[in-house]
Formats: structure tokens, C-alpha cells, sequence
């Protein structure tokens, strides 16, 4: 009975993280962009030859977007995107995908190593080499407000502002 219970428990969180995958996929999607490649119904061979990836995972990508709703099935094995307007846009355009791609290269990682970071009772730094454009672009007052200073003021001293990336920026006081 115990394994039963295990395995419920264990099948609920699956439940709830579900929806990690929609914000995987269309990272994923943005980052390569693989939904202007499906945008008229290609072959995932197709795709993976023109934009030299690996097939198999791309076509482990395909088989998500299509059970999320990123994709659609189209006969003779290809898929087309399926409501583009959803979806992140372009690079070169305005996009929620710089949101996304901060998310999952910054804030996520951070998150995962914070057991690590609790224990041996240390931080992560901010990586400007690394993740400077992609913040820089998500610093935009309409995509990403910054904190005001009454709200840095009622934080106080303890508030770990390096790990939330915005150290040079307080320290600059451009906020």
C-alpha cells in the first residue's frame, strides 16, 4: 500500500510540472527558431538537416509541442505551428522569448542550485559575460520593472540583491 501512495504522490507532482513544459517548449522554439521552421508544415528530418540539430531530439521536441498544443500533426509526417500567435516571436522582433530565455538560462539554474548554495552558505553571482544582453533586454520598464527604492529600502541590508542579478544596477542607484 506504502508503494501505492508513492507512486500517487509522485504522479501529482508530475501533474502540477506539467506546465514547465510549455515554457520549455517555447523557449526551446525561440532560442533555435524552430516555429518559423514549422510554419508551413515541414518533416522534422527537414528541419533538423536544414538547421544542422540532432533529429532524434528534435523530434522528441515535436512529439511535446504537439501533445501541448505548440504543433499540429499534418499528413506524411509533418507538423506545422499551430497558433504562431501565442508563441514567442523572433529574435529580431519584440519578444516575450527574451523573458523566457532570462528565465530559463538565469533564474532557473539559480533555483536548482539553491540547496547547494544554502549548504556550503554561499551565492551565485551574476555572470555579466554570459547573461548581461539577455537582461539588459528584459530591463526594459514594460517587460521586467525593477524594484523602486521604497522597496529596496523595506527589504533592507539582508536582502540578497546579487542573486536576483541586479547588484551593478543598485549599486548605480539607477533605479
Amino acid at each position: 500500500m506504502i508503494d501505492v501512495m508513492k507512486m500517487f504522490k509522485a504522479r501529482l507532482w508530475m501533474k502540477r510540472n506539467v506546465l514547465f513544459l510549455y515554457s520549455w517548449h517555447a523557449y526551446v522554439g525561440y532560442e533555435l527558431d524552430l516555429f518559423k521552421a514549422f510554419e508551413r508544415g515541414v518533416k522534422v528530418a527537414d528541419v533538423a538537416d536544414a538547421y544542422q540539430i540532432d533529429e532524434i531530439l528534435l523530434n522528441q521536441w515535436t512529439n511535446v509541442g504537439v501533445s501541448i498544443g505548440h504543433l499540429k500533426p499534418m499528413s506524411r509526417k509533418r507538423y506545422k505551428t499551430e497558433a504562431m500567435w501565442k508563441l514567442p516571436r523572433p529574435k529580431a522582433e519584440s519578444s516575450s522569448g527574451v523573458i523566457l530565455k532570462e528565465m530559463m538560462e538565469l533564474h532557473i539554474p539559480s533555483l536548482l542550485t539553491y540547496p547547494d548554495m544554502m549548504r556550503n552558505r554561499n551565492c551565485n553571482h551574476f555572470d555579466s559575460e554570459k547573461h548581461a544582453d539577455t537582461v539588459a533586454q528584459t530591463s526594459h520598464e514594460n517587460l521586467h520593472p525593477l524594484p523602486h527604492k521604497g522597496q529596496m529600502e523595506q527589504w533592507g541590508d539582508d536582502a540578497n540583491f546579487e542573486f536576483l542579478g541586479i547588484q551593478k544596477i543598485i549599486q548605480e542607484g539607477s533605479w
